[in-house]
């Protein structure tokens, strides 16, 4: 974890925006100890953690009408939480993040943003000539990935650590209803203090080598987007 970090934290410095999926598993992660815990490498606070949410939608129309957590039973829900590993870094002071559940203590919360995770209303890919539908955080966080390559290619330049930006609270429209197994959906405050985003060439600060571990995305997904834009 420790080794990823340091690469996360390189991209960061060199203008690499590194999009993590927040898992698919709910808050429990599938540990059975009653507890509420983060994948890794959403965790870490040189990513940008993507969630899940589901929409009702008009597919006909391309209207949306309502987005709320992704949350379909049976261990089948947007990850999400606060690390027990990672501090709750500066750009997240005011942004409302809960205690560790079952605790008083704080950490990075996650996750940064979401996108439709819901296979009802998801993505549709083409594998060995058939058409299907699929949904969780896995192709939720490529479209965060393109989303930023769109920025990028409008401000003519990298974006790198993004978090920090997005907690200003400049873009309309949230999510705050629905929950996921261990946490609910709320409104951030509408002002929140911008500690600033590294400019692509300077280091990022260095975060302390985490004392332990937290669980890793599932092996078989591909939970790692980088997007370098400009």
């Amino acid at each position: 974890m420790a080794a990823l970090e340091d690469v996360f934290q390189d991209a960061a410095a060199l203008g690499v925006t590194v999009c993590a999926a927040a898992g698919d598993a709910g808050s429990g992660d599938e540990e059975n100890d009653g507890g509420a815990h983060v994948n890794h490498p959403a965790s870490g606070p040189h990513v940008l953690a993507v969630g899940g949410t589901t929409l009702v939608a008009d597919p006909d129309s391309g209207t949306i009408h309502s987005e709320t957590v992704w949350n379909a039973g049976s261990a089948r829900a947007t990850g999400g939480g606060v690390s027990e590993v990672f501090a709750l870094p500066a750009w997240q002071e005011h942004a409302g993040v809960p205690h560790r559940y079952g605790t008083e203590e704080t950490g990075r919360g996650v996750p940064d943003g979401a996108a439709d995770a819901d296979g009802g209303t998801g993505y549709q890919i083409l594998i060995n000539g058939q058409t299907a539908f699929v949904g969780c955080t896995s192709p939720a966080t490529p479209l965060w990935a393109a989303l930023v390559c769109r920025l990028a290619e409008a401000l003519g330049r990298p974006l790198g650590l993004l978090p920090p930006l997005l907690y200003q609270d400049v873009v309309p429209g949230r999510v705050s209803q629905g929950s996921g197994t261990s946490w609910r959906a709320t409104t951030a405050p509408t002002r929140l203090r911008p500690d600033g985003i590294p400019p692509p060439g300077s280091a990022p600060r260095r975060h302390r080598a985490p004392r332990r571990a937290e669980r890793p995305y599932r092996a078989g997904h591909h939970p790692l987007t980088g997007v370098t834009g400009g």
